[in-house]
């Protein structure tokens, strides 16, 4: 009788210090929601794990799914760190499948949907874990495991079918379990106000370390956050209120390091850049297409990409630009907000990775839509609003381009003029993000190149040796009088049109006798 008390009291003493778990605590982490032949498609089953540091009891626990919930788990059912409990729809079915493995059937267990559900854990008005889980992560005729119990819930790589020849592993360590040694990094930052910043990691956190202010700083001129506070049931998701308003429209940058992830990983220093404010609206020539390679080399390949240069005083944001060739439609450069400050650069990449790996450090912007430079000829389109502010037609023949970058001469000369590009010199096939190697202002005016009188008489065709602005062709940018004209006598002339001089060819086969001299009259 003295032995039974003494269990007795341990019992009570163990569910007593039990206490409900918290969200995140315990999770799910193996699913049956497609029972492998011959077991009855009724034989559905969840895993849960504690993944907490103390004793919790799931009495009033309700597994649910998208349809409803089942009736609230008896209790005292006290669940260790690190222990599993398995929750069964049918236990006769269980017991034939996994004889031994110890399991709690459910009342009002959920059937749980083959094309795709959401498994959820509640106690109370209380969500302590959801897995929405779809057929593309796993789990056809075998069980849907979780590889990491600390990674994220929703998160389609964190699962897989179990590699168990019994089709799953109710009640024991998961055969797709992985140890995380990966430290956290920093996916995204985001300003959603002057004094507001959100940071997403690649993976859940430890609490304690992620809401530890001095692990950030932000540049230039802000320094510390004043809190910095875990926001979402995956812990990936930081934000930090900044005791400084960002001081206005720019690039500024994050600096992340001491955060654990919750296998005790830690991060080192990591700088990320992010804009703040509205980016300026272009006018056509703002932003330039200013290098590019649509010939990839068979060595050292960075795979494609296009860099631009803003030639204003302005701030853009590429998130409002989209480019093009000559048969996709435009896509957009960013879903975030990358800034271009003035005189400053922008490179658009096909492949993060090949392009990392030939241009390290060199800061790159990857579209989710790329659209393949042809090797013969294409168009290269940048828009804003519908609105093209620079373009270009290239054909490999005119243009050259095999194997390496095509850079521009004069960032102000015509995007659209062969000889306003050139190969680039630099020994790794391009220069993205920094000054081209091929750069040669222009700082000579346009020079007559030729002139000839059309078939009207009273109309001359004035030929350049490069392209001129447009608006710079006024009446008054010409004349046909002058002291060296006037100078002439009309018998002189006569003999330059009839025979031509200099860069005037002559005329004498074209236009008549008479012709002739109704220029000189016209010339006078």
């Amino acid at each position: 009788m003295r032995y039974l008390l003494l269990l007795g009291l341990l019992l009570v003493s163990a569910s007593a210090f039990a206490q409900t778990p918290a969200s995140g605590e315990v999770v799910v982490n193996e699913i049956a929601y497609d029972p492998p032949s011959p077991q009855a498609s009724t034989n559905e089953w969840i895993e849960v794990v504690n993944r907490g540091e103390r004793a919790v009891d799931l009495a009033g626990l309700i597994i649910g799914d998208n349809s409803g919930g089942s009736q609230p788990i008896a209790g005292p059912l006290v669940l260790q760190p690190g222990e599993f409990a398995v929750f069964v729809r049918n236990e006769t079915e269980f017991a034939t499948a996994y004889p031994g493995v110890a399991f709690t059937a459910v009342e009002g267990f959920p059937s749980l949907n083959n094309t795709g559900d959401t498994v959820t854990l509640t106690v109370g008005a209380a969500e302590i874990d959801a897995v929405p889980y779809e057929p593309s992560w796993g789990g056809a005729d075998a069980s849907l495991e979780r590889r990491d119990p600390d990674g994220p819930s929703g998160d389609a790589s964190n699962w897989t079918t179990t590699t168990d020849p019994l089709a799953g592993t109710p009640g024991e360590q998961n055969t797709a379990f992985e140890v995380d040694t990966v430290p956290p990094t920093v996916a995204m930052v985001e300003a959603e106000s002057a004094t507001l910043v959100t940071v997403t990691f690649s993976e859940p956190l430890d609490a304690a370390s992620a809401e530890q202010v001095a692990n950030y700083s932000i540049a230039p001129s802000i320094g510390q956050p004043a809190s910095a506070e875990v926001m979402d049931d995956d812990a990936a998701l930081v934000r930090l209120t900044l005791a400084e308003p960002l001081p206005g429209l720019g690039t500024y940058t994050l600096s992340v390091s001491g955060v654990q992830d919750r296998a005790g990983n830690t991060m080192a220093l990591a700088e990320v850049p992010f804009a703040f404010g509205e980016g300026a609206e272009p006018q056509p020539g703002d932003l330039v297409l200013n290098e590019f390679l649509y010939d990839e080399p068979s060595a050292g390949n960075p795979g494609e990409f296009v860099e631009l240069f803003n030639r204003t005083d302005e701030t853009f944001d590429l998130a409002d630009f989209t480019l093009s060739d000559s048969r996709g439609a435009p896509a957009p450069l960013s879903s975030a907000s990358v800034f271009v400050e003035p005189d400053g650069y922008a490179v658009l990449v096909e492949d993060g990775e090949l392009f990392a790996a030939v241009f390290p450090g060199v800061p790159f912007v990857e579209p989710d839509v790329w659209n393949a430079l042809n090797n013969g000829e294409d168009a290269i389109v940048l828009q804003y609003d519908g609105v093209t502010i620079d373009s270009l037609f290239y054909t490999s023949g005119e243009w050259d381009g095999e194997d390496v970058s095509l850079e521009r001469r004069d960032p102000r000369g015509a995007s659209a003029s062969p000889a306003n590009w050139a190969e680039t010199t630099d020994a790794r096939g391009g220069t993205p993000g920094a000054l081209n190697s091929r750069y040669e202002p222009d700082v000579t005016g346009p020079q007559l190149a030729a002139v000839t009188v059309e078939a009207s008489e009273t109309t001359l065709l004035v030929s350049f040796d490069e392209p001129v602005v447009a608006s710079s062709i006024t009446a008054g940018a010409f004349s046909l009088s002058g002291e060296t004209v006037t100078a002439y006598s009309d018998q002189y002339l006569y003999a330059m049109i009839r025979v031509g001089r200099g860069l005037m060819p002559e005329y004498g086969s074209r236009i008549t006798h008479f012709d002739r001299w109704s220029v000189v009259n016209y010339v006078r």
